[in-house]
């Protein structure tokens, strides 16, 4: 019996802390050449919530107010945005230069704060930085 309660608490996906250090996440990124086109590939898909930290209280992650949020990025250049599988909302999305030569969105509407930043990938971890300005910075895997 003890057994089967081990594995099924394996089983769930542990997001009480930042899912990569910022300067794993900096170095993953930066052993890379991004441009927005190659920015827009990697973002294709459905990408789920797992952390977000406020620069007011870094290390200290909000770990369940986003839970079962969904992002899905589409190839005619919308996404989604559910919660719970129901669908919150949509809208047209591009990247954009942002600081430098990091990128970031372009939104048609102010859909979600979830999305402000520098976009930084890293395998199945995206991070859209925001704490550079004082902002939150928000962590997604990719979800299948």
């Amino acid at each position: 019996m003890m057994l089967i309660l081990f594995c099924i608490s394996c089983a769930e996906e542990d997001i009480s802390g930042r899912p990569i250090s910022q300067s794993d996440i900096w170095n993953c990124y930066n052993d890379s050449e991004w441009s927005d086109v190659k920015v827009k590939d990697e973002l294709i898909g459905k990408w789920k919530w797992i952390y977000t930290e406020n620069f007011w209280t870094p290390n200290e992650g909000w770990n369940t107010e986003n839970e079962n949020t969904v992002i899905e990025f589409l190839n005619d250049s919308s996404l989604q945005i559910s919660v719970n599988s129901v669908l919150m909302g949509t809208t047209k999305w591009s990247v954009k230069p942002q600081d430098g030569e990091l990128y970031g969105l372009e939104l048609d509407s102010t859909i979600t704060a979830l999305l402000h930043g520098r976009i930084l990938i890293c395998g199945e971890i995206l991070e859209f930085n925001n704490s550079y300005i004082d902002g939150s910075d928000n962590f997604f895997k990719k979800y299948n």
